[in-house]
């Protein structure tokens, strides 16, 4: 039986993916906590690796894994770690250029009203971007 563990960190497909993506610098350390703390770790990391935040990377990485494993079991589709990679990138930094962009929208939407917290952005579905 596979579990999280396996899904995000130790099947081969997964290793490939953080092998490819993970910087040099981190890649001795990079595994050597159990599985929560290694999330927590690499969610709350402020750094940043290609001009793009590491956490946002991380997410999408854990994301495009857990939808790669679906395809597999229950659609017998095999992806290439190239093209998840790639598709990775792409993700993070459409997320990345919509999270300055609400952020930019944000203050100037209250620095209009004068008061802060009056307006409120979905940002929750980055699916829909056209990446």
């Amino acid at each position: 039986m596979e579990d999280i563990d396996h899904i995000f960190r130790k099947c081969c497909f997964a290793q490939l993916v953080w092998d490819i993506i993970v910087p040099s610098s981190m890649q001795a350390q990079f595994f050597n906590h159990n599985l929560e703390d290694w999330l927590i770790n690499h969610v709350g990391l402020d750094v940043v690796v290609d001009g793009r935040k590491w956490f946002i990377i991380f997410v999408v990485i854990l994301d495009n894994l857990w939808f790669c494993r679906e395809k597999f079991i229950f659609d017998n589709v095999r992806h290439h770690p190239s093209d998840i990679i790639h598709h990775i990138l792409r993700q993070a930094d459409a997320i990345y250029h919509f999270e300055l962009g609400a952020e930019l929208f944000v203050v100037k939407r209250n620095k209009q009203c004068n008061h802060v917290g009056s307006y409120q952005l979905e940002t929750t579905d980055y699916r829909s971007f056209q990446v």
